[in-house]
């Protein structure tokens, strides 16, 4: 197939891709801008359709106050046994919150806040754990979450999940062991890292 970049143009930063039934779907950062985190769909990764938005009512999305360059940041979708979820950070609250849904096209959840700091932030599905990662001065920071998908309730107190500095968490999976891929914009460096478990 040839294709010429960029192959989604226009205003669509910090993209994050899942897999489903065949098709890719894509989300990227809105900031100051609502509805908030445009939704894209395509059977290549080439041709993108855009298909709604993950946050598209006003009592989903509090922008009050937002700045240039505020509001929603860097936004991770995953797909997780039949369920959509968008994982994301509110740069005007400094909340980060999660929505989901069993149709991509919506409807999609009220948010769920997450009570852990940092931006950035991904889940990753382990078998019958479910972790929330975010992204801190610290490092990397994460904490299990219940089972039950409406509630945001910690099984453990956050943690620390990788190494000291800024790196965004947003791209983490589990084949066949946790792999946290994390590249860092601050530094202009990308960083890799392995284990055997999550902590």
């Amino acid at each position: 197939m040839r294709y010429q970049n960029p192959v989604l143009r226009g205003f669509s930063p910090d993209p994050s891709i899942c897999r489903a039934d065949g098709m890719y779907y894509l989300v990227c950062s809105s900031f100051q801008y609502f509805p908030g985190v445009p939704l894209f769909e395509s059977p290549d990764l080439v041709n993108w359709t855009q298909i709604g938005y993950a946050l598209n009512r006003e009592s989903r999305l509090n922008l009050e106050g937002a700045a240039s360059s505020s509001g929603i940041f860097a936004p991770t979708i995953r797909y997780h046994e039949g369920q959509f979820y968008m994982v994301t950070t509110n740069a005007c609250t400094w909340k980060n919150f999660y929505v989901y849904t069993d149709d991509i096209h919506g409807p999609w959840s009220d948010p769920i806040a997450v009570d852990q700091g940092g931006i950035d932030p991904s889940l990753l599905f382990d078998g019958p754990h479910t972790y929330f990662l975010s992204n801190g001065a610290a490092g990397t920071a994460g904490r299990e979450l219940s089972s039950e998908r409406s509630t945001s309730a910690p099984v453990a107190a956050s943690q620390r999940a990788g190494r000291s500095g800024r790196a965004p968490a947003a791209a983490t999976w589990r084949r066949p062991t946790c792999i946290p891929s994390r590249a860092g914009t601050i530094f202009w460096r990308r960083r890799a890292a392995r284990s055997t478990a999550i902590w």
